[in-house]
């Protein structure tokens, strides 16, 4: 297993989907994501129990959207547990 490999192809792929979000594409943007697999942690430490979920709470934001002013990730960890798994934690500024 090479992890420095696998953490740069999670972070093209983390990067990619910022610049979907920065672009205000929503269709890419939710491309990034397996329905089948999805978890994910509000800010308050509550989860999505679906990517429906998430859809639900942030598509509205894409077509309120006339431009991102600001969206800075200013920490990005990525913790490779094996050649097929990786976690992705973010904190970021909007």
């Amino acid at each position: 297993m090479n992890k420095v490999a696998i953490e740069n192809e999670v972070l093209a792929a983390f990067k990619s989907l910022v610049n979907a979000a920065e672009s205000l594409d929503q269709a890419s943007y939710f491309a990034h994501f397996d329905p089948e697999k999805f978890s994910g942690v509000h800010a308050d430490g509550s989860l999505w129990p679906s990517l429906s979920d998430l859809e639900a709470l942030i598509s509205a934001g894409f077509g309120a959207t006339q431009t991102v002013e600001s969206l800075d990730f200013n920490q990005v960890k990525i913790q490779v547990i094996d050649a097929q798994t990786a976690i992705l934690v973010n904190q970021y500024q909007q």
